[in-house]
């Protein structure tokens, strides 16, 4: 049960975390 819990939320906070890296390098691309 924990498991099934725990893999959904690490997935999503990975996803948001190489969301926000690319955020990132698109700021510094851009210079914004």
């Amino acid at each position: 049960m924990m498991l099934c819990l725990l893999w959904p939320i690490k997935a999503v906070s990975l996803l948001l975390n190489l969301l926000h890296l690319h955020l990132g390098v698109l700021r510094k691309k851009k210079k914004i």
